[in-house]
């Protein structure tokens, strides 16, 4: 293979003339670059860094190449030696294994195939040769390219060579002349610039809003494209003006980058001119967007965009529904103050002159009945704000009935709504809702809201167990509070276990201390023979009940005390004693005797015993624990983390004596046979997964729902539901990822604030209980077509690779999926009433 390798970057090279030579374009912001295209191009060589805020021209000096044959991008970057090498990994670790420490050597390819927008790939290159690619943003490790790279060490530089298969990253079609993508290309070094960048980032790499454009082939191309799609979108009194001809004429003389620029500048202000005029007289304007993949604030709706009459909503019993709208009044004042509010004006209320109430209830059509809008429907105003080094809408700040969206003339606010149909009766339930501009009372609109509620109830569990790393609610000592410091007004116990209702979070930690090792009593020989007193355990069970799963974390070494055995023999060079044993049964057996009086099988429990395994001593430990436990109670399921970096060999070695933990969806393929072959076994084991990092984008978090199910995996977890803010004291709202890079929420005066991405996994956790509930519905009526088509549909969200989704694509499947579950679950109950 590194033969083949050699030999196409070497021809390449050969044919395209991938040399350094002069940058001929003086260094502009934004950047552009024409890509050029064909099987025989010579590429053109771009340079000039700069340091990430592009004050400090860089140094030393790094410059790179780009071609494409329509199939492939090829990538060459040339980087001059540091006067300090030291920093060079010489070495070759594999894949993902790059160290992204201070001054280390690496240099980084961003593309975004379908232009700016925040889904683009990442790849990078040490002059050793180790690599990394990813999908979306940092972390996303479980992304394997079918890419090919070397790199090569000269006298002067390093060099990195890149081909790229676009089939591999989302562009199954490839390009061709006209198409355009945006892309940057970066470097750390020990030189004097550490952090360099073509086009200048920021504080991060990692900011697809400003990466170059690039241009495929030839700008004339682009130009036609962009105009004709613009004037297919404009009305035709547009088309036939004179500023339209002009622009088209303008289009027909682009051949350089000058004329592209001067194109692109009058193109969007006749965009802007356009919108304009097509919105200066809508009024207030509704139109749906999807919820995990909201717009910009200064976005106005599209030619595609139809506005919202109406909204209507299809679940099941038990179901969580998000859906999203956006708000503009493009007419109206510069920022303009929007109330929605779910309602209709009580009617008897006016007749009796008490003045007009709100009745804030939902009506069943065909009964009658009832339902408070407070126990099905949120409102929520999505919220603009750094993430990442990224302008995204994450944060949904809860709508009260007197608050208002902001929406500015030029712009767009976003409503939020969440529906859960927990106790509502099958059939339609309507509420109007009033959308009213507060500064201009004319100008407000009911929108009918209908709820169809369908004939099923979609399961709660408890799989997927639901797991999030999250303070200690049970001690008020403790240092760090519940979401990163003390939550102000609200008790952070009753705060906890109000986002565990929420959010069907039943996978507590239960921390060493509760365990209360010390109340063991012992004889004169040492031999256990009263306790543990376990009744601070009793307020976890109260909350969570007895099918949670309860996570105890006890890791080996440091916590267990020597006089029961756990430690002993672990840390010392001698093994346990006969004694230590007898303890160490005697304890794990007390522990299982008082879960299961209160309910709580062997099978909800498990010890947690070591994290991230690797070879040399935590894999001795480790199997030493294992055979421990499977000598006192081979039942008792215990728990370890393995993970990317833990060689199948470590796997396939404490495998027969532990329960196998995944905490991210990064394994390889020889690590997940490792997987495969213990589940063969029937041993007990739990896998699961962390959704990681605050610049994974919601629609993925979504996804890896249906991935885990693909996997087998029991569980989905959050690392961290609140980040517990790494630092206590500091603020989840800054966009700081040395404090806060795993939060899912914020700090509010009236406890956490959500974020979308905390929606988008509780999302993730039903898709899972659909797909188990479809496919256990149809392996109950395996020849119907509608059992067909429900396992087509739950192949089709599975197969999706969860790091390159599209907003909106599961919404589509799970609405294509309910009817054909609503036909199964009736043939189901009609065959078990037959039976009966």
């Amino acid at each position: 293979m590194r033969k083949v390798l050699l030999q196409t970057l070497v021809a390449l090279s050969l044919l395209s003339g991938w040399t350094v030579g002069d940058v001929g374009a003086e260094a502009r912001a934004p950047r552009v670059a024409l890509i050029p295209y064909g099987a025989d191009v010579t590429p053109a060589v771009y340079g000039e860094f700069t340091d990430r805020l592009g004050g400090e021209e860089a140094a030393p000096e790094t410059r790179f190449t780009i071609a494409t044959d329509g199939l492939h991008l090829f990538v060459e970057i040339v980087a001059a030696h540091p006067e300090d090498q030291s920093r060079y990994r010489l070495e070759n670790y594999g894949p993902d294994a790059i160290h992204w420490g201070m001054g280390y050597e690496a240099v980084e390819f961003f593309i975004a195939p379908w232009g700016r927008h925040e889904t683009y790939y990442h790849f990078a290159l040490e002059p050793g040769g180790t690599s990394y690619d990813n999908a979306i943003g940092m972390d996303a490790t479980d992304f394997d390219s079918d890419w090919r790279h070397e790199a090569t060490i000269g006298d002067s530089a390093w060099t990195a060579r890149m081909v790229i298969p676009l089939a591999g990253i989302g562009r199954a079609d490839g390009f061709q002349p006209g198409d355009r993508l945006a892309f940057n290309v970066t470097r750390t070094t020990s030189g004097p610039v550490t952090h360099q960048t073509w086009t200048p980032t920021g504080p991060r790499f990692h900011h697809p809003e400003v990466f170059a454009e690039g241009v495929i082939g030839s700008f004339a191309a682009a130009a036609r494209r962009d105009w004709e799609a613009l004037a297919a979108s404009a009305p035709a009194a547009w088309r036939n003006s004179d500023a339209a001809r002009a622009l088209e004429v303008l289009a027909d003389s682009v051949r350089d980058e000058s004329s592209w620029r001067a194109f692109s500048a009058a193109a969007d202000a006749a965009r802007r001119t356009l919108r304009e005029t097509t919105w200066a007289t809508a009024g207030l304007v509704l139109w749906e967007v999807a919820p995990l993949g909201l717009p910009g604030g200064d976005e106005l709706p599209g030619p595609e965009d139809a506005p919202m009459e109406e909204i209507v909503i299809e679940a099941f019993q038990a179901e969580h529904v998000s859906r999203a709208f956006a708000l503009a009044h493009p007419g109206g004042r510069p920022l303009s103050q929007v109330r929605v509010v779910p309602g209709r004006i009580n009617e008897e209320s006016r007749q009796r002159r008490r003045g007009p109430v709100l009745d804030q209830m939902l009506v069943h059509a065909g009964t009658g009945a009832r339902a408070p809008v407070a126990d099905h429907l949120e409102l929520y105003a999505a919220c603009e704000i750094q993430l990442a080094g990224q302008v995204r809408r994450d944060v949904l700040r809860r709508l009260r009935y007197e608050d208002a969206i902001a929406v500015p003339r030029e712009g767009n606010g976003v409503l939020w709504l969440q529906v859960n149909t927990t106790g509502l009766a099958p059939g339609e339930w309507t509420i109007p809702l009033d959308v009213r501009v507060l500064a201009e009372q004319k100008t407000a609109r009911q929108v009918p809201l209908t709820l169809r509620v369908l004939p099923a109830e979609v399961p709660q569990g408890p799989r997927p167990y639901a797991q999030a790393w999250v303070a200690d609610p049970y001690r008020p000592e403790h240092p760090r509070g519940f979401y990163g410091g003390r939550a102000p007004f609200v008790h952070e116990q009753e705060c906890y276990l109000r986002m565990l209702r929420a959010f069907q979070i039943n996978t507590p930690q239960i921390y060493f201390p509760y365990l209360n090792f010390n109340s063991v009593e012992y004889d004169a020989e040492g031999r256990a023979i009263k306790g543990p007193d376990l009744s601070a355990l009793e307020p976890w069970i109260a909350d969570f009940g007895p099918e949670a799963l309860y996570v105890l974390q006890v890791r080996y070494g440091h916590h267990w005390p020597r006089r029961l055995g756990g430690g002993a023999g672990l840390s010392e060079p001698r093994p346990p004693s006969p004694v230590e044993r007898e303890n160490f049964a005697y304890f794990i057996g007390q522990v299982r005797r008082f879960f299961e009086e209160r309910g709580v099988t062997v099978e909800n429990f498990v010890w947690y015993i070591e994290d991230e395994v690797k070879e040399g001593e935590k894999q001795t430990n480790v199997i030493a624990a294992g055979k421990l436990f499977l000598e006192a109670d081979p039942e008792q399921r215990r728990l370890v983390t393995i993970y990317s970096r833990t060689e199948p060999g470590v796997a396939e070695a404490i495998a027969p004596y532990v329960n196998l933990w995944v905490p991210k969806l990064n394994m390889r393929a020889d690590q997940e046979e490792v997987l495969a072959r213990a589940r063969a076994t029937g041993t007990n084991r739990f896998s699961s997964y962390m959704v990681y990092a605050r610049n994974i984008p919601p629609f993925s978090i979504r996804a890896m729902g249906a991935e885990a199910f693909r996997r087998g995996y029991e569980g989905l977890g959050l690392w961290s539901f609140g980040a517990l803010a790494i630092h206590y004291g500091t603020s989840l709202w800054n966009d700081d990822p040395a404090v806060n890079k795993y939060a899912l929420l914020y700090e509010g005066q009236d406890g956490p604030v959500y974020s979308v991405r905390l929606m988008a996994w509780r999302l993730a956790i039903q898709d899972y209980r659909l797909l188990e509930w479809a496919t256990r519905l149809a392996d109950g009526a395996p020849e119907t077509e509608a059992a067909a088509r429900v396992r087509k549909i739950a192949d089709r969200m599975q197969s999706a690779s969860w790091s390159r989704p599209r907003p909106g694509t599961l919404d589509a499947a799970v609405a294509e999926l309910r009817p054909w579950i609503v036909r199964l679950h009736a043939a189901g109950a009609s065959a078990a009433a037959a039976v009966q």
